[in-house]
């Protein structure tokens, strides 16, 4: 079921543009700024056309990984739960995720890091971007030591920018356009545009 749709319009001649000097429509989950955006994963890019749908459900998972945060670096979800529990408690250990346990915190995802060791964690969800469908895909990679719990709060706010030079799942480094945060909770069904240097939102005048 899809809960959010997400329409991006641009010029044919941007189109053209950005195309042409290998420019790619990038979208991470939460609200950011210039300076959090190289913290968080990119959650799906493409290259644009001049229409473009994005669209995505409530359903999250989680997931574990070795990989360090934050460090420009592809996160690879070498162990997950999809979907996961929400308001439930997921032991991690022997570098897998145990049956939810006590009751945590209503709307939240709580991970136990049972391991052993440094590791890092996130939330998974889908997205079908042009077609495409990008199944449990990282949105947010925070490192925590063992024996310490990490409560991961989803999002319905979407932040888009332009970059040239990124793929699914790694951090993002520099160059990219001005950010657009979009709150999906307020209206799930949104349209923005990109009018030669940034989005904005609404339709192609």
């Amino acid at each position: 079921m899809t809960d959010f749709t997400l329409k991006i319009q641009f010029s044919k001649a941007d189109t053209i543009s950005l195309n042409q000097q290998g420019y790619l429509v990038a979208i991470v989950k939460g609200q950011q700024t210039a300076a959090t955006v190289n913290q968080v994963p990119v959650w799906v890019t493409f290259a644009p056309f001049e229409n473009n749908l994005a669209t995505w459900d409530s359903i999250y998972g989680l997931f574990g990984s070795p990989d360090p945060a934050g460090s420009n670096a592809p996160i690879t979800t070498y162990s997950s739960e999809f979907p996961a529990e929400s308001g439930a408690i997921y032991p991690f250990q022997y570098n897998s995720f145990g049956k939810p346990e006590a009751a945590g915190e209503p709307n939240t995802y709580t991970v136990q890091n049972a391991d052993g060791r440094k590791l890092t964690f996130g939330l998974l969800q889908s997205i079908t971007a042009n077609g495409v469908a990008h199944n449990a895909q990282p949105t947010s990679a925070t490192a925590i030591e063992t024996n310490m719990n990490i409560q991961l709060l989803p999002s319905d706010t979407v932040s888009i920018f332009m970059f040239n030079v990124v793929q699914n799942g790694i951090v993002i480094i520099t160059n990219e356009t001005a950010l657009l945060d979009v709150d999906m909770k307020t209206n799930p069904q949104q349209t923005i545009h990109f009018d030669g240097q940034q989005f904005v939102v609404g339709p192609l005048p």
